[in-house]
């Protein structure tokens, strides 16, 4: 049987996970600091250093690898001059659509890395017009729904989860500015809110708590006790990988509203404009149809479920082939 690991560059990667426990592979994280860009710069050479290693101490034969960031893929492809094995690329939106100067050095070195993988994996078929014209053999798969156990805690009134990564694509500000229009609705943003430094607004509102980065054990069981779970993102192209966490505890969501995240999550969810008025509007929204959401949610988890099983069969056919 083949040797298999999981390669990610992040403090947390729920996508990484479930898939790991499908092709039962060993999952390998490791973090990254995303404060300054010299401590960042240092750290992708620092893990690239240590990758290398993991890779020379475990031997695998088949690699799985999570880009963004595309510097992972580099200690890769210098083991590859030393050992012969097959790797895989799960590309997140990230990996294919960004911003700034050097986005397109990094198209390249993606596109270069890629063409040496034996399959890219992508989460929705709207990235499929970057990878067309590469000729490179690609497999779309949502996220997986994660074994988060959905059993009823007790929930705490009026209150909304806002899952975060605090990434460049989150309108948090916003976020922010809502929570002060609803004081009599209790807004928690998760994740390491560090990671704004200086942003970090002095006038936050009595009814919003910044809860830190969680353990898995106390983050799950926060969002269990929430009445809504929002998650956010600018990118038109993003599936939210928070989104498939509240729907596996089958808690009813307020998203971005993208023709993507739409066409995956068509019920239980109310859709709003990334700005303060957009989100208040959509949080009230979501109270007052409330029953209505919980009951289409719980189908929606169901009929994902079916979908998700499918589409592993067809992936593991082609890994194989």
């Amino acid at each position: 049987m083949k040797k298999r690991i999981f390669l990610v560059w992040a403090q947390t990667a729920r996508r990484a996970m479930t898939l790991a426990d499908v092709f039962d592979a060993k999952l390998i994280l490791l973090s990254v600091s995303r404060k300054s860009l010299f401590l960042r710069l240092t750290n992708y050479f620092y893990l690239s250093i240590r990758t290398f290693i993991i890779l020379i101490q475990e031997e695998p034969d088949l690699i799985f690898v999570q880009s963004p960031p595309i510097h992972i893929l580099f200690p890769l492809y210098i083991y590859t001059m030393f050992r012969k094995f097959d790797f895989v690329i799960d590309a997140h939106t990230g990996a294919l659509v960004g911003k700034g100067w050097h986005y397109p050095i990094y198209l390249k070195l993606f596109r270069f890395f890629a063409r040496r993988a034996v399959l890219t994996i992508i989460p929705n078929g709207a990235l499929v017009s970057y990878l067309l014209p590469w000729r490179l053999p690609y497999f779309i798969l949502e996220d997986g729904i994660p074994g988060l156990s959905a059993e009823p805690s007790a929930a705490l009134a009026r209150t909304v989860a806002v899952i975060s990564g605090f990434g460049a694509d989150e309108p948090l500000s916003e976020v922010i500015k809502a929570a002060k229009s609803i004081p009599d609705v209790r807004l928690y943003i998760t994740g390491n809110f560090q990671n704004l430094g200086k942003k970090i607004p002095l006038d936050l509102p009595e009814n919003l708590t910044f809860t830190g980065f969680l353990a898995e054990s106390d983050y799950v069981a926060l969002l269990k006790k929430m009445s809504l779970i929002m998650v956010l993102t600018t990118r038109p192209h993003t599936i939210l990988c928070g989104a498939y966490e509240g729907l596996s505890l089958e808690k009813p969501m307020i998203l971005s509203d993208t023709k993507i995240l739409r066409s995956h999550f068509p019920k239980g969810v109310v859709y709003v404009v990334n700005t303060a008025a957009g989100i208040e509007l959509g949080i009230q929204e979501a109270f007052s149809i409330l029953p209505k959401l919980q009951t289409e949610i719980k189908q929606l988890k169901s009929e994902k479920l079916g979908q998700w099983t499918e589409k592993i069969n067809q992936l593991k056919a082609q890994l194989q082939s």
